[in-house]
């Protein structure tokens, strides 16, 4: 049952008149067929049948029915409101379209066995099929039913997706399993890493014991050097001490310059000695810079007490790692904690989801082998911050040794004029500075070697004598500079065998958390379909592309009017040949000079009917062109009603402008709605005609 009243205000300008719906038109049928004259209100209630069921949102809608919603439902010259209220055939569904106020929003209530719900556009589209037609033109228009067949195909595209993914995730629960073979395979893998950890683990016993052995060969050796040369030159410089202290009394200008020198020296020289190391690290790979190292490792600073002027290279080279770390800075900038922080917490996130079979788009691999990269990424990324940290330093630290060197050129300038000079004339200048220099490098030489040997429990000739007849008998014959050589290739070897011990560790630990996992679960339930699966899988994946991208392009071939024949591919042509088949069943029979004609197929493109007659093998072809006026509007409304089964929306027809169908031309339609509705897939059907006489005539009979 349709019980429907509505009320229209329209503004003609010289007065406001009422529309209000026929008496015969307020209690209908679900499908029934309304005759009447002009004017009356016929197509006015399915205009408001159409515009309540979202029909302005169909994109299928014709032109001319849009405009002509538009322009009823315009509010600056009509004011309505209506309500309309659609019940089934067994009362277990009611909708209600309503629109209480003129400015108020339309609404739609469907009601299922006394439940309700207001239903949004989308969601009416999903559950509901307008179809709202008038059939102008009606053959030329079965191009039309391109775009179902093109929205079949995108929705058929879908499922075959959600199938591939479903075959996808299957696969990937498999891979991830990992056969009997593959998990035997990681086991070995385990016990191979743990084997080769214990075999760098005694290398690293041995190396290390070398390394002390070497250390303290290497303590005793410089410290006894150190002792033996500072002794010899402080003698020299006693010798000459009386020179010495004859030209500092002469001048506390001199002596004052000296000391504040030495002091600058001492300062600048501490920071050289800090930066050396770090600029030796931060450049290993670049060929210029590491020669540019090189001459600065060769300045000896405590020079300057002596000669009273500076290096010429000093400075230049100063500005050289400037501009280095520099560019090295801005090529590094913000990357500190950045990708470190980004690293940590997407390791973080994905141990949450580790177990699941989540996969990512994408990605090649499991959420499981991504965390092992991460880890190792992250292993990574903290000694990047390391290397952050000492080009900040040695920034730091070239900029003040530039500034040093600036203020000790000044001082030094200071102290070679032609006044101070003369201070000092008189005395064996050249012993004096030659002794005061090489006391200065040795006493500092003496003191480091001091600590060094402190530290290392200051071991005495016996304790050598006897490690040099085991561990150390193969480097007794070299020097104090080719033990410390040694000892920094051991500290090498070590570093690096830790790290590859850390790294297995890491490996273990994630083989086994794996093994665990993948002991604790059962065989996946398609384990012994994997190939299958996979050919399954490229199927589908061939299956989708065809339906979503190749299909749909051929689809939109048939909406393009053309003057010159197009080639198509073979495929091309046997698809359409499918289509214009698939639209000839829709149709099913025609009626041509008072003869039923069985259709074969439509082809849309040449306008040409393939139909043949009953009991006849041998098939005839009409134009569009030989199709009556009435037959073509049949033609046409029992394509639109030719839904296919598996679209199991609930369809809501309305048809008007009929009138140049005939009795028989009707029949056919007749047929379909009745068919449509005993099945329960059609929920109202009205069929409007002009006549002279209003007829409201229920067709469930």
């Amino acid at each position: 049952m349709i019980v429907s009243d509505y009320k229209i205000e329209r503004d003609e300008k010289d007065e406001i008149k009422i529309f209000r719906p026929f008496e015969e038109i307020k209690n209908i049928d679900n499908i029934v067929k309304i005759e009447g004259p002009n004017s009356i209100g016929k197509s006015t209630l399915l205009h408001i049948l159409a515009y309540g069921c979202y029909g302005l949102e169909q994109k299928t809608l014709p032109e001319s029915l849009q405009d002509k919603l538009n322009n009823l439902f315009d509010s600056k010259r009509n004011k309505i409101t209506y309500k309309i209220v659609i019940t089934n055939q067994d009362k277990s569904l009611k909708l209600t379209l309503g629109k209480s106020d003129p400015k108020a929003h339309p609404t739609l209530i469907e009601e299922i066995n006394g439940k309700k719900n207001a239903l949004s556009v989308e969601t009416f589209q999903r559950k509901y099929n307008l179809i709202y037609d008038i059939p102008n033109d009606p053959i030329q228009r079965l191009k039309q039913v391109s775009y179902e067949i093109k929205e079949s195909q995108s929705t058929y595209g879908s499922n075959v997706e959600e199938l591939k993914q479903c075959i996808g995730n299957l696969i990937a629960d498999i891979i991830k399993n990992k056969s009997p073979e593959e998990r035997e395979k990681i086991k070995q893998g385990i016990l191979s890493l743990e084997k080769e950890n214990e075999k760098l683990q005694k290398v690293n016993i041995e190396l290390n014991e070398k390394h002390d052995a070497l250390e303290k060969a290497y303590a005793l050796a410089q410290y006894n050097r150190a002792a033996e040369e500072l002794h010899k030159f402080e003698a020299i410089r006693k010798e000459l001490g009386g020179q010495k202290k004859a030209v500092f009394k002469k001048t506390t200008k001199l002596i004052e310059y000296r000391q504040t020198l030495k002091t600058m020296v001492d300062e600048t020289d501490v920071r050289f000695s800090s930066l050396l190391p770090i600029l030796k690290v931060l450049f290993k790979d670049d060929a210029d810079a590491k020669s540019e190292h090189s001459k600065l490792k060769s300045i000896d600073l405590n020079e300057i007490l002596y000669e009273f002027k500076i290096d010429k290279k000093l400075l230049p080279i100063l500005r050289f790692f400037e501009d280095k770390l520099f560019i090295l800075s801005e090529k590094d900038k913000g990357k500190k904690d950045i990708e470190y922080d980004f690293y940590v917490k997407l390791a973080d996130f994905l141990n949450y989801y580790k177990n699941s079979n989540i996969k990512i788009p994408g990605a090649k691999t499991s959420i499981f082998e991504i965390l092992r990269e991460l880890n190792s990424k992250i292993e990574m990324e903290k000694e990047k911050n390391i290397y952050i940290t000492n080009l900040n330093t040695a920034k730091t630290l070239v900029n003040q040794l530039i500034t040093d060197v600036s203020e000790i050129d000044g001082l030094v300038a200071k102290m070679s004029s032609d006044e101070i000079k003369d201070l000092g004339s008189g005395i064996d200048e050249s012993a004096m500075v030659s002794a005061e220099k090489n006391v200065a490098i040795w006493e500092k030489e003496y003191k480091k070697s001091s600590v060094f040997y402190e530290e290392k429990g200051k071991p005495d000739e016996e304790i050598i004598a006897k490690l040099s007849k085991t561990i150390l008998r193969k480097y007794m014959s070299y020097t104090p500079n080719d033990m410390h050589k040694e000892i920094e290739t051991i500290e090498s070897k070590i570093a690096s065998n830790n790290a590859q011990i850390g790294a297995n560790e890491i490996r273990i630990r994630e083989d086994r958390n794996e093994i665990n996992d993948l002991e604790s679960k059962k065989t996946p339930k398609y384990y012994d379909k994997y190939d299958k699966l996979n050919k399954w899988h490229d199927i589908s994946r061939g299956l989708e592309t065809k339906l979503r991208h190749t299909f749909q392009g051929y689809i939109s071939e048939l909406t393009v009017p053309r003057k010159v024949k197009k080639q198509f591919t073979p495929e091309q042509e046997k698809y359409y040949e499918n289509v214009y088949k698939y639209i000839g069943n829709r149709i099913n029979y025609i009626l041509y000079q008072d003869e039923e004609l069985k259709v074969i197929k439509i082809d849309l493109l040449n306008k040409v009917i393939t139909v043949k007659k009953k009991g006849k093998e041998k098939e005839k072809e009409l134009t569009f062109d030989d199709i009556s006026t009435g037959q073509s509007q049949s033609i046409y409304f029992r394509n639109k009603l030719n839904v296919p089964k598996s679209d199991k929306r609930i369809i809501i027809a309305l048809f008007d402008e009929m009138a140049m169908m005939d009795k028989r031309s009707m029949q056919p339609i007749l047929e379909k709605i009745r068919s449509l509705y005993k099945e329960k897939r059609l929920l109202i059907g009205i069929l409007v005609k002009f006549n002279e006489k209003i007829n409201v005539e229920g067709l469930g009979k």
